[in-house]
């Protein structure tokens, strides 16, 4: 019976043995049972990147380097078309003004009432009269100017 007590023994200690690493194999069950919850929450997602601050300013010098002679362009236009503008205001406003002495003369405006407007609008029609003048002048100018080279390249012509 030695033997069958040695054999005894061996199924004791392998059954001790089975036991032993039940009870292993569930303690590391439960301690591991959360790995992927923790997994997820341990890995960190980059929602943020850091730049350089080099960078930063080379990306801000190249928008300036980019931008600003845009800007200045933009400026002189809008100066420009605003200068027209006040031009244009100017010259509406003292047509507007002669027409209003116009129509006050024809509304038939007693002379007494009227002698100081008068002197204000005949110097503004005498002005007004004398660029009209002025450019019918200059056109006639340049039109005589054309018909005289215009009669020399027939003359040439003709020869």
């Amino acid at each position: 019976m030695p033997h069958y007590n040695s054999l005894e023994s061996c199924v004791n200690s392998l059954s001790a043995s089975v036991e032993l690493l039940e009870d292993a194999l569930s303690a590391l069950d439960e301690a591991t049972h959360d790995v992927p919850r923790i997994k997820t929450v341990m890995t960190t997602n980059k929602v943020f990147g850091l730049v350089p601050s080099i960078d930063l300013e080379n990306a801000k010098r190249d928008i300036h380097t980019e931008i600003k002679p845009r800007v200045q362009a933009m400026v002189e236009l809008a100066g420009k078309r605003l200068e027209e503008a006040r031009r244009e205001h100017s010259n509406l406003a003292k047509k507007a003004a002669l027409q209003q002495m116009r129509l006050r003369d024809v509304d038939g405006v007693a002379a007494r009432d009227r002698e100081p407007m008068r002197v204000l609008h005949q110097d503004a029609e005498k002005l007004a009269r004398l660029r009209l003048l002025q450019d019918k002048k200059d056109r006639l100018r340049q039109s005589l100017s054309r018909l005289q080279l215009q009669e020399r390249r027939n003359r040439i012509g003709s020869r």
